[in-house]
Parts: structure tokens; sequence; C-alpha cells
């Protein structure tokens, strides 16, 4: 019996100094508690960024799930670019086979191995190393660094453009680029 009290006084004290322990922590004052709690909150709030990269070959209702229906948003002898309403300045576009083999980035909240909108090509070259390519192509009309990368044995290859080689990078695409059998079976 006495064993059982010692039991119960002990486990009551334990309950009651964890208890105030966590309720002094909530309690903080002054400004490092301010900034904690405001760390937390903002921690909270900021939604997981979607690792692009894995889309490319998905079907773009597969996307649906997380991100809601597409809207189509431009429709040309190019093709169709589609857009999520909760990817903002994201777009999407789809090869033969309806999947998703281009995605281009506009917004500065997005990031791909840790490269965003907004850096310049100097720093995503700090980042990634030297791309496999540096140069401003005819077609593109832009500052473009590119570089190579395997997603799930598909080749992709991302291009940063920016205006010139020293201004910010506008905009990231990521596409899947054709392999050595299906350019020869189109040739």
């Amino acid at each position: 019996m006495r064993k059982l009290k010692y039991f119960f006084v002990v486990a009551i004290l334990l309950i009651l100094t964890v208890g105030c322990s966590a309720k002094k922590s909530e309690t903080t004052s002054g400004n490092n508690g301010a900034q904690k709690t405001s760390d937390v909150a903002q921690k909270s709030s900021n939604k997981e960024q979607p690792e692009f990269i894995s889309f490319l070959g998905l079907k773009l209702a597969s996307l649906s799930v997380n991100y809601g229906q597409p809207i189509i948003i431009k429709t040309s002898d190019g093709g169709t670019l589609y857009q999520f309403k909760d990817l903002k300045d994201v777009t999407f576009s789809l090869d033969d086979t309806s999947s998703i083999d281009r995605i281009e980035i506009l917004s500065k909240e997005q990031n791909i191995n840790n490269t965003r909108v907004g850096q310049t090509p100097q720093e995503i070259k700090n980042i990634l190393g030297n791309p496999i390519s540096e140069e401003k192509p005819y077609e593109l009309g832009e500052w473009t660094l590119i570089y190579h990368l395997a997603n799930s044995g598909k080749p992709v290859n991302i291009f940063f453009m920016s205006k010139t080689k020293d201004t910010p990078v506008t905009s990231i695409v990521l596409k899947v680029i054709a392999t050595s059998t299906s350019s020869n079976a189109s040739n």
C-alpha cells in the first residue's frame, strides 16, 4: 500500500512539473518569444514545395488529386498549355501520349533543386555547378543555362532563362528530351 501511495505522489509531481514547464514555454515573453512564435506560425503556414521534376511523364489528371482540375490557358499549333489554380505561375504541356513533357515555372515561390526564379545565372551556377551549355539561342531570344539530369530513367533538361547573362532568371523550364531511339524513329 505504501509503495502504491509513493507511486501516485511521484506521478502527480511529474505531471505537475511537465505541465508547468510546458505552460512556461508557451508564455515566454519578450522579443525572442515573439520571434519563436512567428517562426513556428510561418513554417506551419508554408505549403510543401512540389517536386516538379517528378511530374514529368505523369498524366495531367494524376495531378488533379492534389491541385484541382487543370485549366487550359493557351492553345496553339505548338500544343496546349495547362495550369492549376493551386500552382500559380506554373504551366504544363503534354506530349503525344498526353503525358507531361514540359513544365515552365515563372514564380519566385517555387524551388527547383534549390534554385528559384529571380536568382542570377551566377547564383544558379554556384548552386548547381557549370551547365552543359550557356548560350543565347536564337529561337529562345534569352540568355540560357542548360543542365541535364535523369528523372526515373528519362533524360531531362533544365533551362534557366534570363534577359542577359547578368540579370535574374525570369523562367525555369523542365523538358523531357527525346532519347536516341525516339529521334531515330522520327527520321
